[in-house]
């Protein structure tokens, strides 16, 4: 875990808000992993970012998938998308 002043959180959070969806996620879960040893809470507390977006994009890093939201329609649920990339062996 590296030691943050308080431009490198400035900045970090600059970045952050100008990405969008599973880009921001990334970002946000690398950032965490690479300062905060990957605590989401902390993560909330430094950055001011959701725990949740956090705790998903961390998920996305480990399993190697982007997560694509629950898909609604009338009140019936669609289904879940998983897109994920293969290592090739």
């Amino acid at each position: 875990m590296n030691e943050l002043t308080e431009a490198m959180v400035v900045t970090i959070k600059a970045a952050a808000m100008k990405m969008t969806g599973a880009n921001r996620r990334e970002f946000e879960a690398q950032a965490t992993l690479d300062y905060l040893g990957g605590d989401s809470r902390l993560a909330e507390t430094v950055f001011g970012w959701s725990r949740k977006t956090v705790s998903k994009g961390l998920e996305e890093l480990r399993r190697r998938v982007t997560l694509l939201p629950i898909v609604w329609n009338n009140g019936g649920r669609i289904g879940v998308s998983i897109m994920g990339t293969f290592a090739s062996w």
